[in-house]
C-alpha cells in the first residue's frame, strides 16, 4: 500500500502534471492536465460527471473549463438531450494537446520499463490493467 499511495502522490503531484504538459509542449496550468486528458478520453461530457471523475467540486470544474475554453481548448455546448444541461467539448486544438499529453504518458512509461525484461514488462502491464478495472466495478 505505500508504493502505491507513493506512486499516486507523485503522479498526480502539480510537479509532475506540469512536468509532463511541458514535455508534451501543451500550455495548459499543470492542475488542468487531469481535466484536458479525461475529456479527450471519454469526448464531450457533462460537467458533472466530470466533476465526479476528478474528484473535484463543480466550482472547480467551473473554473476548469473556464480556463480550457480561454485557451482555446475546450468549448461549453448544450446537451442535445437535455436542453437543462451542457456538455463540455474539446477543440481541435484541444483534441490534440489531450493526444499529446498520452503520447508523452506513454512515452514516459517505456522509459520506466526501458531496463525491465520484456516478458516481465508486459505481465506488469496485463496486471495494471486488471487492477485498475476493478475501480469500475465499484
Amino acid at each position: 500500500m505505500a508504493s502505491l499511495i507513493r506512486l499516486v502522490g507523485y503522479w498526480t503531484s502539480e510537479d509532475f502534471q506540469g512536468g509532463l504538459a511541458a514535455r508534451a509542449a501543451v500550455n495548459v496550468e499543470s492542475r488542468d492536465v487531469p481535466g484536458l486528458f479525461l475529456l479527450g478520453q471519454r469526448g464531450p461530457t457533462r460537467p458533472g460527471d466530470l466533476a465526479r471523475d476528478l474528484r473535484v467540486s463543480a466550482a472547480a470544474v467551473s473554473k476548469l473549463t473556464d480556463r480550457l475554453v480561454g485557451g482555446g481548448y475546450a468549448l461549453r455546448r448544450p446537451d442535445p438531450d437535455d436542453a437543462r444541461a451542457s456538455l463540455i467539448t474539446l477543440t481541435e486544438a484541444g483534441t490534440a494537446a489531450a493526444r499529446a499529453l498520452y503520447d508523452e504518458g506513454e512515452r514516459l512509461f517505456a522509459t520506466l520499463l526501458a531496463d525491465w525484461p520484456a516478458d516481465e514488462a508486459t505481465t506488469f502491464a496485463a496486471l495494471l490493467i486488471r487492477f485498475t478495472e476493478q475501480f469500475e466495478l465499484e
